[in-house]
């Protein structure tokens, strides 16, 4: 550990779980001036206790709104802003940082949870810059309920709480995105339709020489529409009645629906959530008991 280097110019790769963090890491980390963690740089040893990872009753879940201990929603528990930064926290997200960043490369990181945390990042680090992800709400919600398997796979309460969840993390994400000073936005589409130009955006954003880059990923396939055909056309209604109307904000295709029938979607699937949301937290208990 070197706790005397200060990280310079780090960027922060960000997007709700199941967005596509991974991928544009993976690829981003192709370009010979980057480095950093192969991992989520939330799971790295010694980060300040106000940056911790996700309690376990929101490990897929941490910006629901629905989900709740007591009346803090847990996406109050997770979020942090300015006000959260203390005198230390950049000699300790050095620390760790470092441990992962050979001498001469730039730091990349990827983290989910940071979605509701640019404003802490921007406080710590002035000079950072955000790339954010985001991905169809039905795409998403359908993969955190096919790997969140206590919640139940593709119930109505259980894909409507995973809406709810990406509504609330791209909602933070494009309200705090105001203040950020360099802040860029892609979607998950135009990275697999078109890998190279879209890295090579980012590159140019990030003040990289995209000609650097060894080679470009091809990403021969795009899985939404194999994620769609998962569920049935109810199912995805609730959801795009859930995401509405960040979906719109981000010019996401939603299904048709009548004012009317949207609100009472809303309505059975906020009731169905919260039903899945009481079933999370039972399961949690019981699993700490055990």
């Amino acid at each position: 550990m070197n706790p005397k280097r200060r990280i310079k110019r780090p960027i922060f790769i960000v997007g709700c779980n199941n967005s596509g963090t991974t991928i544009l890491r993976d690829a981003l980390l192709l370009h010979p001036e980057l480095g950093g963690p192969e991992r989520e740089g939330q799971l790295l040893d010694g980060l300040p206790e106000r940056f911790n990872k996700p309690l376990l009753c929101a490990w897929r879940l941490w910006a629901s709104k629905i989900l709740r201990i007591g009346r803090t929603s847990m996406l109050d528990i997770h979020a942090r802003t300015e006000t959260d930064v203390t005198g230390n926290d950049a000699f300790h997200l050095d620390a760790v940082y470092s441990q992962t960043l050979d001498k001469e490369k730039r730091f990349i990181e990827k983290s989910p949870i940071n979605t509701i945390r640019t404003r802490y990042l921007q406080t710590v680090y002035p000079d950072a810059s955000f790339v954010a992800i985001v991905r169809s709400p039905i795409a998403v919600a359908e993969g955190i309920c096919r790997k969140k398997k206590q919640i139940g796979n593709y119930r109505i309460g259980s894909l409507y709480l995973a809406v709810n969840h990406w509504k609330s993390a791209n909602k933070r994400l494009l309200s705090d995105a105001f203040q950020l000073q360099r802040f860029m936005l892609i979607s998950y589409d135009e990275l697999v339709r078109d890998p190279a130009q879209t890295l090579k955006k980012i590159f140019r954003f990030v003040n990289l020489d995209p000609d650097l880059c060894p080679y470009y990923p091809d990403f021969s396939t795009n899985l939404d529409n194999v994620k769609r055909s998962r569920l049935s056309t109810l199912k995805r209604s609730f959801i795009t009645a859930g995401a509405t109307p960040i979906a719109g904000y981000l010019n996401f295709e939603q299904d048709s629906l009548s004012p009317k029938l949207t609100t009472a979607l809303q309505f059975v699937g906020t009731l169905s959530a919260s039903l899945a949301a009481l079933r999370i937290l039972c399961v949690t208990k019981t699993f700490k008991k055990s």
